[in-house]
């Protein structure tokens, strides 16, 4: 029992440094708008040449860069990521500027990083979702910057009732 306890305080540990080890010799690490997998003894890219396991489509840095650039990992930076049962959820930034809305996608790790869903509003209003809160069965917690936080169905992407606005 106490194995257990020690795993997930340590996965728990590692989401809030925006690293996430998911499997024994893979890590997930983020620039900000795109994850990659690395093998944890080697450092070296694992699932693809580059390790790019998914990059924000509208990143504005993306459209800028040339292809050799596209496909080298630039600096790590902390992200909040966090990973259970074969998926890894994780907020990016669609764009270079502070402070605007942002994205928040879930990775499939069993198939080394498909797009399970991306969600960038909440009721067709865009938002900044700042940090994970709890992930509880299937119900993912995130607050959003303006205080509230959503509860998304982590199977389906679908925001749930559960849905709270900031206390004033």
């Amino acid at each position: 029992m106490q194995r257990n306890i020690y795993c997930v305080l340590f996965l728990i540990t590692l989401a809030s440094s925006g690293f996430v080890a998911a499997e024994e010799s893979v890590r997930f690490q983020s620039d900000g708008s795109a994850v990659f997998a690395v093998d944890t003894t080697t450092s070296k890219p694992v699932w693809s040449d580059d390790g790019l396991l998914y990059r924000e489509r509208y990143s504005i840095d993306v459209e800028r860069l040339s292809e050799l650039e596209r496909r080298r990992v630039r600096p790590i930076r902390p992200v909040p990521m966090l990973q259970r049962h074969g998926r890894l959820y994780v907020i990016l930034e669609k764009t270079t500027a502070p402070n605007r809305p942002n994205v928040l996608v879930s990775l499939d790790i069993q198939t080394e990083g498909k797009l399970v869903f991306r969600r960038d509003s909440v009721h067709g209003r865009p938002v900044r979702f700042v940090r994970f809160v709890s992930l509880i069965g299937d119900d993912l917690t995130v607050e959003l910057a303006d205080g509230s936080t959503t509860v998304w169905d982590v199977a389906t992407g679908e925001l749930t009732p559960f849905t709270r606005k900031p206390v004033p």
